[in-house]
């Protein structure tokens, strides 16, 4: 009988060629034990008679129960019970900003069973939407910017210029920032107020010119 076939009749139960073939393979089993039993005397402290007696018993009982010896799949994520489960669920409730692996080390659960009850539960790690403070005369000025930007859009001596701030504060790295949901949370943070530590740098081009760079303290309106 190989080992890795079903050895059962149309009925669902072990063909009579299989029981013949099982018995034989029992009968050969008692006779290797007995025959080591002198061995086993002499050198006590050697397990190994008993440990591969023990895999054969284990083998017999398997093919009793089931007709065949395959074995079956295994799945990790019912080692998880429904309250380990809830643990985590409970603690993105909590606090939808920790990590899955945060999650993982508080529960002492591995990373791999957080991402399957996650996956499970339909839930995503949304990333942190950085946005600029925006005061009540911005929305105007930049209608205003857009009318006169139509107005010049075909003059050729056309300056261009841009100017670039450098803050001392206000930098996020999103990659950290994690909002675990169903749906999506419209997060968002302000990066930048209209009052930090900055220098202002601008420059212009003007068809093969570059104007500046200059450097300007204070705020750029």
């Amino acid at each position: 009988m190989e080992t890795g076939m079903d050895a059962t009749d149309p009925g669902g139960g072990p063909s009579q060629r299989a029981i013949s073939e099982h018995d034989r393979l029992r009968r050969q089993n008692t006779n290797a034990g007995r025959s080591c039993s002198p061995i086993q005397e002499k050198y006590p402290e050697l397990p190994l008679i008993s440990q591969a007696q023990g895999t054969v018993s284990k083998i017999d009982k398997q093919f009793r129960e089931r007709g065949h010896v395959r074995q079956h799949k295994k799945n990790p994520f019912n080692k998880l019970s429904d309250d380990q489960k809830l643990d985590v669920m409970l603690m993105l409730e909590e606090n939808p900003h920790t990590s899955s692996r945060q999650t993982a080390s508080a529960l002492n659960i591995s990373h791999s069973s957080i991402l399957r009850v996650l996956t499970e539960n339909q839930m995503h790690p949304y990333k942190l939407v950085p946005t600029n403070e925006l005061a009540e005369d911005n929305f105007d000025r930049r209608i205003l910017l857009c009318e006169q930007m139509t107005q010049l859009i075909d003059n050729k001596n056309v300056l261009f210029s841009d100017e670039s701030t450098f803050t001392l504060h206000g930098h996020v790295n999103r990659q950290n920032y994690r909002y675990w949901s169903r749906e999506y949370p419209h997060w968002m943070r302000e990066l930048h107020t209209q009052n930090p530590e900055k220098v202002n740098v601008c420059a212009g081009i003007i068809g093969e010119n570059i104007i500046g760079p200059f450097f300007i303290d204070g705020n750029l309106n």
